[in-house]
């Protein structure tokens, strides 16, 4: 089990994530916080090249394998097989949807942070930070890591999003990004 998956619940979504006149710029700060949170549980780890982070990774060593679970590689793309909030999603669901105020934290975050909106719902938010933070806790030759997401894959409708900010750093084309993450969760560019 993943960290995120042992770390956020139901009980907690219900605690941030309400629709009783809190300002959802406040609960995208509570989610942002809760992942910097997480993020700092990890033991990040400082690599001398992006070939030993890589070798790292295959083996599933890496601090995003602890953290979300396994991804698969090509080059310093990675592409995660499962998302880590789906058992989170399923129990906050109401008749096979998530709450209707979930979409207006969605709308909101994708308005603000205009080029990273590859989310789904509010908990890619969380994902997303958390991350971001452990990238830039990761030294790479000396260098933080940028992590950049590029797309995100609806588990359940199979809709895809995209971020302009992570896809125009890699060298594939909508629809090749949407064949590799067809039956996988996201995918994310890790550069130094």
């Amino acid at each position: 089990m993943s960290l995120l998956e042992k770390k956020l619940n139901k009980k907690w979504a219900d605690e941030v994530i309400t629709d009783n006149n809190r300002l959802v710029l406040a609960i995208i700060h509570d989610l942002q916080e809760m992942g910097k949170s997480i993020a700092s549980e990890l033991d990040l780890k400082d690599y001398d090249s992006l070939a030993l982070f890589c070798e790292d990774h295959d083996k599933g060593n890496s601090p995003f394998d602890v953290l979300e679970g396994k991804a698969d590689r090509e080059g310093n793309v990675l592409i995660l097989k499962d998302c880590p909030m789906t058992r989170m999603l399923k129990s906050v669901m109401v008749d096979g949807k998530l709450p209707e105020f979930y979409q207006k934290i969605v709308d909101k975050y994708t308005e603000v942070y205009k080029s990273k909106g590859a989310i789904l719902h509010p908990f890619c938010i969380v994902h997303q930070v958390i991350r971001g933070t452990v990238g830039e806790h990761i030294r790479i030759g000396g260098k933080p890591v940028k992590v950049y997401q590029v797309a995100c894959r609806s588990m359940t409708s199979g809709k895809v999003v995209h971020a302009t900010e992570g896809g125009n750093r890699v060298e594939m084309s909508k629809e090749d990004i949407e064949k590799k993450i067809e039956g996988k969760a996201c995918m994310y560019i890790v550069k130094t």
